[in-house]
């Protein structure tokens, strides 16, 4: 999984927290396009099968061409820091409470493009796919706003 992280822009450790609090480090990668920055960056939160699914293409071929149209692009792996490879069959973390505890996640990912000297972070949106699109939903409503200026669910 690293190696998809790796081939696709900067490896970096997002620290995060799961919904007890507890500390949680999410692999991510992100992927910036040519020219001077700051750059407006795209969030990219993963459908439930997690980045060795068909989303890894999928969200690697996002990732290009927001960088070819001047976005940077994070991607974040939910699943590895939490010791998972895929939640489609889990009764818990596959359905709506596993995308609500992954909503940390886009807040973990935003504090750290905002802390980027590269990146606009007052032009951030967050983009997921399937279980990912979910949780995108839920951080879009969640009581404690996370100040992304758009939000698109697949």
């Amino acid at each position: 999984m690293l190696l998809f992280l790796a081939e696709c822009g900067q490896s970096l450790q997002l620290h995060g927290t799961d919904l007890a609090g507890e500390a949680v480090n999410l692999p991510a990668s992100l992927s910036m396009p040519s020219g001077k920055g700051p750059f407006p960056a795209v969030v990219f939160m993963h459908g439930c099968g997690g980045l060795l699914s068909g989303d890894n293409k999928q969200i690697s071929d996002w990732a290009w061409w927001f960088n070819n149209h001047g976005y940077a692009a994070l991607t974040i792996d939910s699943f590895t820091g939490r010791g998972l490879t895929s939640v489609c069959s889990d009764k818990y973390f596959g359905g709506s409470q596993g995308s609500f505890a992954r909503v940390p996640d886009a807040r973990a990912a935003l504090q750290d493009l905002t802390e980027n000297p590269m990146i606009d972070s007052k032009r951030l949106v967050l983009v997921g796919f399937s279980h990912g699109g979910l949780t995108v939903l839920m951080a879009s409503l969640d009581l404690r706003p996370i100040p992304y200026m758009g939000f698109i669910a697949f």
